[in-house]
């Protein structure tokens, strides 16, 4: 399902060429292996959290800290 997913982006990709939308093309075409991260984990059997609140929060506290 996974390479399905990425046939599929690649697929858009090309159509998004065809239609002359050469920037959104551009950004699928880099960011197809980044979209599919969360479930090649969860294949391997790691534990995925539900939603990144807790991440985006303490990488927000990152630049927060550096400030004072």
């Amino acid at each position: 399902m996974i390479n399905h997913t990425i046939d599929q982006l690649k697929i858009l990709t090309n159509e998004l060429k065809e239609l002359k939308c050469f920037h959104p093309a551009s950004f699928i075409r880099k960011h197809t292996n980044h979209a599919v991260t969360f479930a090649l984990l969860a294949v391997e059997g790691r534990q995925i959290p539900w939603n990144s609140n807790i991440i985006e929060r303490l990488m927000g506290e990152i630049p927060e800290k550096n400030k004072t």
